[in-house]
């Protein structure tokens, strides 16, 4: 049986020097025999890093395995970026509903499409998807293990 493991972290963490989370990148890589690392993240040009200066990325660049950034490019129907002042912050919503469907929609048939020519693969997401997807790919017939992880308080 093919196998994902979800890593689901802050977003902010994949576009950060933090080597804890770089060191459990790594060890996941390894313990689990990871032939490709997939990333849900931003597209170049909205505020963010390439997709290659994300920790996952930089390991398996270095490890010389498959990368691929799969969060959808297309602004609109996969928009999750308003913001909204509540009890004096500013906080991210979390919808439309209807677009964190569709991101997830997006990025299965992509991991579904990865994991063709692997047997292997892990794949850092934001946590809010973590329990959706680990379900959804369970569902699709994969081994999962999944994996939260945010910087200890």
């Amino acid at each position: 049986m093919k196998k994902i493991v979800l890593v689901g972290t802050d977003h902010q963490l994949q576009y950060s020097d933090c080597r804890t989370f770089e060191r459990i990148v790594r060890e996941l890589i390894e313990l689990n025999c990871a032939q490709v690392v997939l990333e849900e993240g931003d597209p170049v040009g909205e505020g963010r890093c390439s997709a290659l200066t994300t920790v996952g990325h930089r390991v398996a660049e270095e490890k010389s395995l498959l990368r691929q950034n799969i969060a959808p490019a297309a602004k609109g129907e996969f928009s999750t970026t308003d913001c909204v002042r509540i009890a004096g912050m500013d906080i991210h919503t979390y919808g439309p509903v209807v677009n964190q469907i569709n991101r997830e929609n997006y990025m299965l048939g992509e991991l579904e499409r990865a994991m063709e020519k692997h047997n292997a693969a892990l794949f850092i997401c934001g946590l809010a998807h973590l329990g959706s997807m680990a379900e959804k790919l369970v569902g699709m017939g994969f081994q999962v293990e999944a994996y939260e992880w945010q910087l200890p308080r």
